[in-house]
């Protein structure tokens, strides 16, 4: 089954990659396939448009900045916690 990663949980994991990227080692082929599985479900992805306010846009990519994220992510992660019941309006 997938994870669910918080929008924190990304961003460690994102600190932990830049901080270690000199160091990696070989995968195991469980993990490997794993992997190939992820990058198959990536490609099932759709791109949108969206028109907000720019307000809103702008408040959106500050806050990611702070937090290292790419705004496009967060907005992301909020649509999929909406679509999966984490998070109501």
């Amino acid at each position: 089954m997938r994870k669910e990663f918080t929008l924190d949980e990304i961003e460690k994991l994102e600190k932990e990659f830049e901080a270690n990227r000199d160091s990696f080692e070989p995968i195991s082929t469980s993990e490997l396939m794993e992997f190939k599985k992820e990058i198959a479900e990536s490609a099932k992805q759709r791109q949108i448009s969206l028109k907000i306010a720019n307000s809103d846009l702008e408040s959106v990519k500050a806050r990611a900045s702070e937090k290292g994220l790419k705004y496009q992510s967060v907005i992301k992660a909020l649509i999929h916690q909406y679509a999966t019941g984490k998070i109501t309006i």
